[in-house]
């Protein structure tokens, strides 16, 4: 029996909780910081991440909760417990339940949370499909559009889709131009018809063996027109032909079938689990549902539009077609209704889509989860930011990229997209009182993915206002083709798991961060939504165009580019700010004293970007802002189209502009320079007369680019109109900001550094004695930064900032002043923590050194920086607050770290710690008919599924067997004669036979009847046993006694009797050894390499590895080469840029911890330097990158490619033809 949700819970989520967990005002300034401090030093489970967990497997009890136990072990806070292709239990049966049941007891024992989601796979709303069989009608239509022309007197026969039609129309067009009001209605000349002729060899006497049919149903036009030319427009509503999972999809704007989904879905939950809701399941994610096609529509649409709108939008659906000729409306002659504005009814098609699908979905699960004390958590598809106003957690999908894609380039690519930009969902959950801000991050990285690659892209996330991160995805088990779903797995499959702690500990503090007090965004950005959907964007769709037009197709790009430069100058300037739906601001917004509140977010000043137009209702709240002394900056465009009844947002909104009607509007905007220069003349003299008079809009004319000039002057206008008293001056492009006002006047600065390369940073803050203190997010430590007064400003201070590659740092500001004991600290800065002065810099020498090791002919430099540092590092707690008191501004504090700094060049002692791999993915196959006599033909596959092997084998000209089936009246249908047998062959060497070989494959690696043979012997699935290389689903038997030095040979067969069978996924040997090859698709087996050098893999002998891998050196330090300190710093000079692993570092047998991102720096004590020769290890932890796909990343082309291709493995075609392979140690040379 569920139980009701209680006004706390409630207020959980209806409430952003700001900041109570850190302070209150009566303790003191430092105190408060360090208090600060340990409420992120262990950020509780609802702060930590909370993946997707893929059930995807068996689901055996024991496993499910070995996996849970892990989770926690490493510091995940909770799951979504995800329905996933390969399940092998049903789904919603009482055996689904009790697997549920099971996972939510283990969650009670380690204190976690956990999340349902609604559906099976995905997209939400279907039910596992059970949905569209309660309601065949339910099935999602697409709205169809076909024109072509026709002449008159000459008879016009069109074969249409199969579909209702809503509307058919012939236009004459007369001088070149449609007249619609003019057009006939035609549908009276539209009927079905087959289209398909269907011979059937049968009969139903004995008389007759054969029989006509036809088959295929189609609409079809026949019309003779009257004189002239005609172009003829039919709209239909066409049932979705096929779709993922289900072959079909439910219409989620059918109220009675939503209904029945939540009936199937969230009640049966409430039934089988009530008793755990609240705790410890926390809430129910829906994902991914909306109206499919490239025009959203639903049968129920019509009606509701009629209802809204009092209009018919089957009389008006050229209006979604786009083009000039569509926007003329006049009067109609009896044979067409009056025509309206083309905008005013696109605003009313997108409006009345928001409404229904609002109504018909979001609301009653929203409801539901509210009355059963659940939060509904979404990511979804909006039409308008104001979709997820039901949203008890407001979500997003982004960040599915690999390091070295720039800022920039994110920027562009996510800031249009409604689903995709972390800053819409931060915006949307900040205006409507919601506590988290969700995005579901990193599908299709791949398996190259890195810890360094995640952290990069939550700093992004945690910059733009994200707080709950939601990995996709901890897969239950990578059998087979189930690890191709959307990787990676960043779960215990990956040899980084060990390592996850550090990123889960991180992600809990910056989720708590970012969940406590108010973020310092007074800037809000009007959200176009509106012109966009008159220019026939669809939200849906990343604003695609969903029109036919080209010009307008164009006009639309050039629009979005204008809207993303806007936002991009904004964030580029340390312009923190919000996007604004205007049916938000309408709705919630509340001005108080020159300030919008909207929820938990206030503005004071407003950003108007380009509009064409502007609901009435939200320009009646931004004149009451403005009135009320807020401030306005409009650029480049007014409104002027008609979506509502008259123009008196038009009107009034130029009045406040100093502008006449005619003046800011398409003509100046999208036409002619000189129209923009009238505007911006009219603008500029109107203004300068009145000055800076409240009730008037500051208007920033511009032609359709937001060039340098409009750029600069709206900067002007918000130095203007907003001082920050915190604010960073740098040069670098790559920096993201977030601050946060925490309570007792504490501000937190978060800054990330989002490139390779290093960045330097001002942290300019205001007067007084302030305290400026940096949290370590990996560690939880404070440390007080170094201030110096700025120079001409004896009322400012500045904090001198580095960043290394990806950096980012947090910043805690206390500007009411120190304790009793004293000013400002000036603690000394660190490589990485606040830059060095020019005198400490000058004080920095170098020191050459040889490596001592014998078997590594290299040489290092060690560099030995004598000036004090501070490192974003170091493990160690804040200093006692007197001590910090006590020491000078300008001098640095005993005790810092000295730096060493080492060459990572030259050769390193290279050691697996665990056993590598080849890799068989790539096979000949011989193809035979099922009773082996006939050979069918020869041909190359990768791993796959045999149907899509065939695909291959057809395209290289091999003739495959054929089955014919016919049911009686439909036409023949082919497909393969099953079943086949089929012999998978791969050919490999041995250089050097191994101590130990196993046989290792996916436990469904293979799907038919099947065995294996190794050099002729065979093994069957009888002799493989359970084990764990990398997933629980590996089997793997001995064979070191079937192989043989030279050539060997694998081969699987199979009888296939099925599409998805043969050999799917790639079989391994496994063992101590190294790999090499003599030609592509022919590996050899070797001894394991002894050196390597230290960098990006792929490493020489070793491209299939996954794990860790030791590198080993020594270095030689006389006495006066050791650091005269208590403590070193570590790090390397010359670290391949594309190095982004896990690294850990042991010196003497001494371990100085995991770097798992950079920067990749080490503390240690001076006492485990010796005079003479030191050991220095570094561990590296790899990705399954080249175990499953037997791929690496190459970060300068930002691409995957096989690591045969690689030039440390490439192979060269002799003179003769054959293929011979290049020495690795030449191809190491020549890169």
């Amino acid at each position: 029996m569920a139980t009701a949700l209680s006004l706390t819970q409630k207020a959980a989520w209806d409430n952003t909780g700001n900041g109570g967990d850190f302070m209150n005002d009566t303790i003191s300034t430092n105190a408060r910081i360090e208090r600060i401090a340990e409420a992120l030093r262990e950020p509780e489970a609802k702060w930590r991440i909370q993946p997707f967990w893929f059930w995807n497997g068996e689901l055996a009890d024991e496993e499910i909760v070995r996996q849970i136990g892990e989770m926690a072990a490493q510091g995940v806070g909770g799951f979504f417990i995800c329905a996933r292709q390969g399940m092998q239990v049903a789904y919603l049966s009482d055996a689904w339940f009790a697997k549920v049941r099971v996972a939510l007891d283990a969650v009670l024992t380690h204190g976690l949370e956990a999340w349902l989601y609604d559906e099976y796979p995905y997209p939400s709303g279907i039910a596992g499909g059970e949905v569209t069989l309660a309601h065949p009608d339910a099935k999602q239509r697409l709205l169809t559009h076909r024109n072509f022309t026709a002449r008159g007197e000459e008879r016009c026969d069109q074969e249409l889709p199969w579909g209702k039609v809503l509307s058919a129309r012939a236009v004459p067009r007369i001088e070149g131009r449609l007249q619609w009001s003019a057009a006939l209605d035609v549908r009276r000349y539209i009927g079905s018809d087959q289209v398909q002729p269907v011979f059937q060899k049968t009969g139903l006497t004995s008389y007759n063996q054969k029989r006509f049919f036809t088959y295929q149903t189609a609409m079809r036009l026949q019309w003779t027109p009257p004189a002239g030319e005609w172009e003829v427009h039919v709209f239909l509503e066409e049932e979705l032909e096929d779709f993922k999972y289900y072959g079909t999809f439910v219409d989620p704007c059918h109220e009675e079938a939503m209904a029945t989904f939540i009936r199937l879905t969230h009640q049966r939950y409430a039934d089988e689990l009530g008793e755990y809701f609240g705790r410890p399941i926390r809430g129910i994610f829906t994902d991914e549902i909306a109206p499919l096609g490239k025009m959203p529509w639903s049968p129920r649409l019509p009606e509701a539009f009629y209802r809204r709108n009092g209009y018919l939008i089957e009389d008006h659906l050229e209006a979604l077609i786009g083009g000039e000729d569509e926007r003329a409306r006049d009067a109609g002659d009896g044979a067409a209704p009056a025509r309206l504005p083309a905008t005013r009814v696109r605003y009313d098609f997108f409006q009345t889509m928001h409404e229904l699908l609002q109504e018909a979905y979001h609301r009653p699960v929203s409801d539901w989860c509210e009355s059963h004390g659940l939060a509904y958590v979404t990511e979804v598809p909006s039409m308008r930011m104001a979709t997820q106003a039901h949203s008890h957690v407001p979500g997003g999908d982004s960040a599915h990229e690999k390091l070295g894609r720039s800022l920039d380039w994110i920027l562009d690519r996510y800031t249009a997209d409604l689903r995709a930009n972390p800053k819409m969902v931060s915006s949307v959950a900040a205006q409507y009182g919601r506590e988290r801000a969700l995005i579901e991050c990193f599908h299709s990285v791949g398996w190259s993915m890195t810890l360094q690659d995640a952290k990069w892209m939550i700093d992004r996330m945690a910059a733009m206002g994200i707080n709950f991160y939601n990995f996709h995805a901890f897969f239950y088990t990578l059998d087979g083709m189930t690890q191709h779903d959307a990787p990676p797995s960043q779960f215990d499959q990956n040899p980084y798991w060990r390592h996850f702690r550090a990123l889960a500990d991180y992600t809990g503090r910056i989720s708590k961060l970012m969940g406590s007090g108010r973020a310092v965004r007074r800037i809000a950005m009007l959200d176009p939504a509106t012109t966009l959907w008159t220019m026939l964007a669809n939200p849906l769709h990343k604003y695609d165009y969903a029109g036919e037009d080209l010009a307008e197709r164009e006009r639309l790009t050039v629009y979005k580019r204008y809207w993303i430069d806007l936002c991009k100058t904004l964030l580029a300037a340390q312009r923190d700010y919000d996007h604004l739906d205007p049916e938000t601001l309408a709705e919630r917004g509340q001005v108080e004293s020159g300030v919008l509140r909207v929820g938990d977010a206030a503005y004071e000043l407003i950003v108007l970007p380009p509009l064409a137009n502007l609901e009435a209702r939200a320009w009646e709240r931004l004149r009451q802002f403005i009135d009320a002394g807020g401030h306005v900056i409009a650029l480049g465009m007014l409104p002027y189209e008609s979506i509502e009844d008259d123009d008196k947002v038009a009107r009034e909104l130029r009045e406040r502009c100093g502008l006449a009607m005619d003046a800011g509007g398409a003509a100046d905007f999208w036409h002619s320079s000189e129209g923009s220069e009238r505007a911006k003349s009219a603008a500029t003299e109107r203004i300068s007369s009145l000055g800076t008079a409240p009730g008037m809009v500051r208007f920033i004319a511009s032609g359709p680019t937001f060039d340098p000039a409009v750029r600069e002057q709206l900067l002007r206008e918000l130095e203007m109109r907003l001082l920050e008293p915190v604010r960073l001056v740098s040069t670098a492009q790559s920096l993201l900001v977030q601050q946060r006002e925490l309570e007792g006047g504490v501000r937190a600065v978060f800054v990330s550094h989002q490139e390779s390369g290093e960045a330097s940073v001002e942290l300019i803050v205001g007067a007084g004695a302030p305290v400026v203190c940096e949290l370590d997010l990996e560690t939880g430590a404070v440390a007080q930064l170094r201030l110096e007064l700025l120079q001409g400003n004896e009322e400012q201070y500045v904090a001198r900032l580095r960043f290394a590659p990806y950096q980012s740092r947090l910043i805690l500001i206390d500007e009411s002043g120190q304790e009793e004991t004293g000013g400002p600290l000036s603690e000394a800065g660190g490589e990485y923590g606040a830059a060095a002065s020019a005198d400490e810099r000058e004080g920095t020498k170098a020191l050459t050194l040889e490596a001592s090791t014998p078997e590594v002919a290299a040489s290092e430099v060690l560099t030995r920086e004598t000036r004090a540092s501070e490192a974003l590092t170091r493990e160690a707690p804040a200093r006692d607050a007197s001590v910090r008191a006590s020491a000078s501004r300008d001098t640095a504090l005993p005790g810092e770290p000295e730096q060493l700094v080492l060459s990572a060049a030259g050769m390193w002692e290279v050691r697996p710690l665990g056993d590598h791999a080849i890799r068989f993915d790539d096979f000949e196959v011989a193809l035979h008919s099922a009773d082996g006599r006939s050979a069918l033909g020869v041909f190359r596959a990768e791993a796959k599924t045999f149907i899509a092997q065939v695909a291959d084998a057809a395209a290289a000209g091999v003739a495959l067997p054929l089955a014919f089936d016919q049911p009686f009246g439909t036409p023949m249908r082919t497909a393969l004669a099953y079943p086949l047998r089929a012999s998978y062959t791969a050919i490999f060497d041995i250089e050097r036979m191994p101590e130990r070989c196993l046989l290792l494959m996916d436990r469904s690696a293979i799907g038919g009847d099947w065995r294996i043979l190794l050099n002729g012997h065979p093994v069957t699935a009888d002799e493989l046993t359970a084990t764990r290389y990398y997933d629980n689903s590996n089997l793997s038997c001995a064979v070191d006694t079937l192989l043989q030095p030279g050539k060997n040979q694998l081969t699987v067969e199979v009888e296939i009797h099925h599409d998805w069978q043969g050999v799917t996924d790639a079989l391994y040997l496994v063992g101590p050894f190294g790999v090499s090859f003599a030609a592509p698709h022919r590996p050899v087996m070797t001894a394991l390499p002894e050196v390597a050098e230290l960098q990006a893999g792929p490493y020489p002998g070793l491209p299939y590895y996954a794990g860790d891998l030791v590198f080993r050196r020594s270095i030689e330090l006389s006495e006066q080469q050791l650091p005269r300190g208590d403590r070193f710093q570590l790090s390397w000079s010359d670290l391949d840029a594309a190095f982004h692993d896990c690294a850990q570092v042991m010196v003497n047998g001494h371990p100085l911890g995991l770097r798992a991102w950079s920067p990749y720096v080490w503390d240690g004590d001076s006492a485990i330097l010796q005079p003479g020769a030191n050991t220095v290890e570094v561990t590296v932890t790899t990705t399954l990158i080249g175990l499953l796909e037997g791929r690496y990343f190459d970060e300068a082309s930002h691409a995957l490619y096989p690591v045969q291709s690689h030039p440390l493995f490439a192979v060269a075609r002799d003179r003769d033809g054959s293929l011979a392979r290049e020495e690795a140690s030449a191809s190491a040379e020549e890169q």
